[in-house]
Order: structure tokens, then sequence, then C-alpha cells
């Protein structure tokens, strides 16, 4: 099962899915990997794009955004059970009943 670990100032906070059972759990989603793909034919097609992906974690009763506070460039890790599934810096956050943290490597 995917896990999420945000590096808050120096101090590891691990989010996990409701049924894993951990101390966190609002993560809600964890979708598919993004990876740019350059088409040689087309100008600026895919340059400059890193590969993200897309994190989701429930916001009910602001207990996560108050957990979390604002990651902005934070390093964060997915895991999927003890190997690493993507890594890199929390460059997008969206606020609200949910919280969408898009990671790029």
């Amino acid at each position: 099962m995917k896990r999420l670990v945000l590096d808050l100032d120096g101090v590891p906070f691990e989010v996990t899915f409701p049924a894993a059972g951990g101390p966190w759990p609002f993560l809600l989603e964890v979708q598919n990997l993004r990876e740019s793909c350059r088409a040689g034919h087309l100008n600026n097609f895919g340059v400059g794009e890193s590969p993200s992906l897309t994190v989701v974690l429930d916001n009910g009763g602001r207990r996560a955004a108050a957990r979390i506070g604002r990651p902005l460039r934070a390093r964060a890790d997915v895991y999927e059970g003890a190997d690493r599934y993507f890594g890199g810096y929390v460059s997008a956050l969206q606020y609200g009943r949910q919280i969408t943290l898009t990671i790029e490597a």
C-alpha cells in the first residue's frame, strides 16, 4: 500500500490511507505518474517538463492543513511498501475539503 512522507522542516511526516492504520490517515489518492515525452518534430512540445505525481489528502475539519501547513518546496516521497515509488518536491498546493499536492522530480 502506498504512503506519503513529507519532510516538514527536517521532521518526516508520514501520511497513509485510512485502511493502513497509520497515525495520520489523510491519504485519499495517489494519481498516476506523469512523464513528458519529447516529440522531435514539434517545436517546444514537452520541453522543460519534469516527471510529476499528484496526491490528494482528506482535509476534513482542516486537520491535514493544520498538520502540514504550506509545504511548498518540501521534500516528498511516495512509497509502495518499503520501496520508494517516486520522490520530488511539492510544487503546487490546492486547499479545500481536500488538499491536492503536486510533486515534481
